[in-house]
């Protein structure tokens, strides 16, 4: 007789089967990636010995125009609600949130973004990108 393989296993406990099997992976990769990784690069190496990019200003922001689209937006006289608004009836999906985000240098803007941005604001999108405000 053939026993049902078929077990009943509680998320909990398949989730950490799945972190467990994931780390083991990790592991794997990393013994055959790290002796063919220069450690001599100028570039940030994770943890797993893999050359990744620096992807924030030197300040730890994920954007470098989240401060000149506050200073627009006040000098406009808008909340960040009415911004999103505004950015939304031109077909970019954003809420208040996002555009807080986005102020605070918490989320990356992509070029389609700023230049509704810019449109929204009045400004330029290399207004926008002028650090120097």
């Amino acid at each position: 007789m053939q026993k049902n393989l078929k077990q009943n296993i509680s998320p909990d406990v398949l989730f950490e089967r799945l972190r467990i099997l994931y780390w083991h992976l990790v592991n794997v990769i990393d013994r055959l990636v790290l002796p063919y990784t220069s450690l001599n690069d100028k570039h940030c190496m994770s943890k797993r010995g893999t050359d990744m990019f620096i992807n924030k200003t030197s300040d730890g922001r994920n954007n470098i125009c989240g401060r000149q689209i506050a200073y627009y937006r006040k000098a406009s006289g808008k909340s960040q609600r009415e911004l999103a608004d505004a950015l939304q009836l031109l077909g970019l999906d954003v809420d208040k949130n996002a555009v807080q985000r986005i102020e605070a240098g918490k989320r990356f803007v992509t070029d389609i973004a700023l230049t509704y941005l810019a449109k929204v604001l009045m400004v330029s999108y290399t207004e926008l990108l002028d650090e120097k405000k």
